[in-house]
């Protein structure tokens, strides 16, 4: 059975739909010599760009977003502007944007669809990977952890930040809060 296509479902697609969706219909790779900003994405997707110029890629790529001649111009300063992010968190597990990553996920699936092949898309392969990840559920600090003076008692909670442990002070004999920090946080 023919889909019927009519004007409203065509029009309700963004150009980066359209375009991922032609991409992965005639199963053509993008041109990354051809691309606006390439300079920025071919950085961005080096392994050895620190997370100081990656966000720095980040930043620019928001300016380029907004002003953007085209719609051409706009999808490449977005694809700048995510890969980026996912190299930040991939590559050195910090989180640079203010966007929760697992809400980025379908737009990851599309660009690691539409750069199959390429290690743009493995970037996006990894992020989707890494943000489709169950959240671990187990307190790290088992009661009776002693970390220096401080000795754990039990779990207070857990959050984006880290976790919160109620500990005592053994010399102080007194109860403290205590917060360990998840690790992609601490960089």
């Amino acid at each position: 059975m023919k889909p019927n296509w009519t004007n409203a479902r065509l029009d309700s697609l963004t150009g980066t739909q359209l375009k991922a969706l032609l991409l992965v219909a005639s199963d053509a790779s993008p041109d990354l010599e051809t691309m606006p900003h390439n300079d920025l994405l071919k950085t961005a997707a080096d392994e050895t760009t620190t997370v100081q110029e990656l966000t720095r890629i980040k930043d620019a790529a928001k300016v380029l977003a907004k002003q953007a001649e085209d719609g051409a111009h706009r999808e490449a300063a977005q694809l700048v502007y995510h890969v980026a992010v996912v190299a930040a968190f991939v590559r050195h597990g910090v989180e640079i944007s203010g966007r929760p990553m697992r809400r980025q996920q379908a737009i990851y699936e599309r660009f690691a669809a539409t750069w199959a092949g390429h290690p743009i898309g493995d970037l996006f392969r990894e992020a989707v990977a890494r943000t489709a990840a169950p959240p671990r559920t187990g307190m790290i600090l088992p009661s009776g952890t002693r970390l220096g003076p401080y000795e754990i008692v039990e779990p207070l909670g857990r959050g984006g930040m880290g976790e919160v442990y109620r500990a005592c002070d053994l010399r102080l004999n007194r109860f403290v809060a205590i917060k360990i920090v998840a690790e992609r946080r601490a960089a």
